[in-house]
């Protein structure tokens, strides 16, 4: 009996503390980590894009999206809360909760 008591309360502690470790924000770090790496301009350099056929780069600026071309030029400010990469033209973009 008190090895089942014991046995009960280590599980809940265990699982107590790996929800207390899983309860940060990850809508925030996850962002600010997905902004590093688009404005890295050793992922999204202009040898990439003319090697994949790309013609504008997503870039991030205070936690919005917005485009530039393949020599750093600004074409879209960072105006939306996401912004998929273009495709035939078009790129499917988040304002607001639209």
């Amino acid at each position: 009996m008190k090895l089942t008591i014991t046995v009960g309360l280590l599980i809940l502690v265990a699982i107590g503390l790996f929800m207390a470790c899983n309860n940060r924000p990850k809508d925030k770090f996850a962002k600010e980590s997905f902004e590093e790496i688009l404005n890295d301009q050793r992922v999204n350099s202009k040898e990439v894009g003319e090697r994949e056929g790309i013609k504008y780069f997503q870039y991030m600026e205070n936690g919005k999206t917005g485009f530039r071309d393949l020599d750093g030029k600004i074409v879209i400010k960072a105006i939306y809360e996401s912004a998929e990469m273009f495709s035939e033209g078009y790129s499917a973009v988040q304002v607001g909760d639209k």
